[in-house]
């Protein structure tokens, strides 16, 4: 994380004191989720009726009515956060740095589920209270995902998942949109796993050349085809004793689910061209952000071969399902970017992200931060900068959730190239290219 600049998170001259949030949802069993700039997370139960005074932690002990957020952005006697009537708003106490919701400096602004306020620097959200959710916590001690960000509800659930799920041997299927954070998943339910020590490999399956699938899984003799000048080891001989991720497994063609099938059944791996088969111990982790149920309706996936992958199943969250994580997503995304490690976001700029909805997710967010670094001149990113990168975002369409073969050639015929139309569908160019061909096919 970039080191906290005071001085540099005054709110820019003009703008605006006061914005209409739309709520429609009652402050009944709802908690105040704070992520302090760089901090832990904390999480207060609401008063059915009454006040909370949010403040720094310097200046605004907790207790008595009073939250104290460790961000040296906060002020000694910063929000308020109202509960009236069933409702909740958060209040700007004359603050210096402001109090921000959608890309808005505002007085006074009513906050619903999904929600999130900057204050300070730091995100404040309201959630439900979830039963679902303590009994995690107390069980896990609210363990955060090695590689992720965020203590959202949302990601709260999917870390006790991840912990429920690391340490048992059985298939897992990640499911979750394009650039959502199923690799990062799989990478976690293999550091915590017992298989920590052993290989992790991951295949793009979406991306393989079909007629050199067989040969990446499951490696190959020597002389077993033109230009198999020396054996070679598959992916999953690679994998043995640790852990496969077969990414993007529902572009998998027919033929090689059976053959995969068979592998996953059996233990067992037989390389082209070789007489005998080779044992191996591989934990599989299957992702795919296409809605197999569906392709198994249509003919183009196998049922058994769904069960066989999907005896645990985990649901990676949307971007848009996790705002308050948004901030802080952002800040370490600069934070890895190489070129623009030295700078950081203005309460207004990080509030504006915290608003967008982000079809393409992480992958996304970190394209429009990129863009908007590279169009500020000072170290500190405004909302302006942020609205000018959002602007310039490629006109093709959003990354589909879904796309099958029969929309391909539309596609194609649409953009005019397979480039164009794989990126329209948000698939690599060989998935594209492999649709294209299957629909086309007689």
């Amino acid at each position: 994380m970039t080191p906290h600049r005071p001085s540099t998170l005054l709110p820019p001259p003009g703008a605006p004191r006061t914005a209409e949030i739309a709520h429609d949802r009652p402050a009944r069993g709802l908690s105040l989720v704070i992520e302090p700039f760089g901090g832990p997370p904390t999480r207060v139960a609401l008063p059915r009726e009454g006040e909370l005074l949010l403040g720094g932690l310097w200046a605004a002990p907790q207790g008595d009515g009073r939250i104290g957020i460790p961000d040296p952005a906060v002020s000694a006697r910063h929000a308020r956060i109202e509960v009236r009537g069933g409702r909740a708003r958060i209040v700007d106490l004359g603050s210096r740095n402001g109090t921000w919701v959608g890309g808005a400096r505002v007085e006074a602004a009513a906050l619903s589920i999904g929600t999130c306020a900057i204050v300070g620097r730091s995100a404040v959200a309201l959630e439900e209270t979830s039963p679902e959710i303590d009994d995690f916590e107390e069980v896990l001690g609210d363990e955060p995902i090695p590689g992720a960000i965020g203590r959202s509800p949302a990601m709260r659930r999917l870390a006790a998942a991840v912990h429920a799920y690391a340490g048992l041997s059985a298939s897992v299927l990640v499911r979750g949109e394009s650039g959502s954070g199923k690799e990062v998943v799989a990478r976690a339910l293999h550091l915590l796993s017992p298989r920590s020590a052993g290989p992790f490999h991951a295949i793009n399956l979406g991306a393989l050349p079909r007629e050199l699938a067989e040969a990446e899984l499951f490696g190959h003799e020597r002389g077993a085809f033109t230009g198999a000048a020396t054996a070679r080891a598959g992916v999953f001989e690679l994998s043995d004793g640790g852990t496969l991720l077969l990414d993007e497994l529902g572009e998998l063609p027919l033929d090689m689910q059976a053959k995969l099938l068979r592998v996953l059944e059996t233990g067992e791996v037989r390389r082209l061209g070789a007489r005998s088969a080779r044992r191996v111990d591989v934990r599989v982790i299957a992702a795919t952000w296409a809605p197999l149920e569906q392709r198994i309706a249509d003919g183009t996936f196998r049922e058994d071969l769904f069960h066989r992958v999907a005896v645990l199943m985990i649901d990676v969250p949307p971007l848009r399902e996790r705002r308050s994580d948004v901030p802080a997503i952002a800040e370490e995304l600069l934070a890895r970017s190489g070129d623009f490690a030295h700078k950081s976001l203005s309460p207004a700029a990080a509030s504006r992200l915290a608003a967008e909805p982000w079809p393409g997710n992480v992958r996304e967010l970190r394209n429009v931060l990129y863009r908007a670094a590279a169009l500020t001149h000072g170290t500190v990113i405004d909302a302006s900068e942020i609205a000018r990168a959002l602007v310039s975002r490629s006109s093709q369409p959003p990354p589909r959730a879904t796309c099958d073969r029969r929309t391909a050639v539309s596609l194609f015929e649409a953009h005019g190239s397979i480039a164009a139309a794989a990126r329209a569908a948000g698939v690599p160019r060989e998935t594209m290219r492999d649709w294209i061909r299957a629909a086309r096919r007689p």
